[in-house]
Order: structure tokens, then sequence, then C-alpha cells
């Protein structure tokens, strides 16, 4: 990671439970969709139905983009600490400045990710 950052989480990759989106799956009928690691049973859920009983699918493609973004994270992680330090190297070696556009958001989210933000 860029700048001594580490990542201190459950190491990827991260999928989605098997069958998670089949429409009579269990997890599916109880509100939930579970993002797992190969060295844990479950890393995080995405839930849709709330304390209102609710449990009609309203939000069900928002549930399958949230559920997929969660369980890229790690993958997402490391190509934004990868392409930094690529950028630190070229704005650095090459004064390329037009990157620092895209240096200090990149930045911003890693840190964010990391829990180095307030």
């Amino acid at each position: 990671m860029t700048g001594g950052m580490m990542f201190k989480g459950t190491p990827g990759p991260w999928r989605l439970e098997d069958d998670a989106f089949e429409k009579d799956w269990p997890g599916c009928l109880n509100g939930h969709i579970g993002v797992n690691a190969p060295s844990h049973t479950l890393i995080a859920q995405v839930v849709w139905r709330m304390s209102d009983g609710d449990t009609h699918r309203k939000d069900y493609p928002e549930l399958q983009a949230n559920a997929h973004l969660i369980a890229a994270a790690p993958e997402l992680l490391e190509a934004a600490s990868m392409a930094l330090s690529v950028m630190e190297v070229e704005y650095i070696t090459n004064n390329r400045t037009d990157l620092a556009q895209f240096m200090e958001p990149l930045r911003a989210a890693i840190a964010k990710a990391l829990g180095e933000t307030k």
C-alpha cells in the first residue's frame, strides 16, 4: 500500500454467498445478503428488510449493487493503491503535475477505506 498504508481487515477475495440472488434463497427471503471471505463465514450483510417487516424487494437492484460493491472492496482498495503509487512516481520523476487532480481523491478514498479519516 502507498505511503505505509496497510489494510488490517480480513484479506480478500470476498464473495457473495452462493446463490445469493436466487428468488427462493433463504437469505433473500429473510431480507439480507451475506458477503463472505475464505477465512470467515460472514464479512458483511446487506439488509433490505427493515423492522417494519416490509419484505417487498422494492430496492432489490440497489441491494445487489451494494452487495457487489462490498464484495469487490479488497480488490478496489488494492487497485486504487497501485494506481496511486504509479501516479506518485510519475508526478515526482516526470513532473506530471496534471496527475494531482486524481491523486488527492485516491488518497482520500484509500484513507477512508483504511479508517484513517475522521
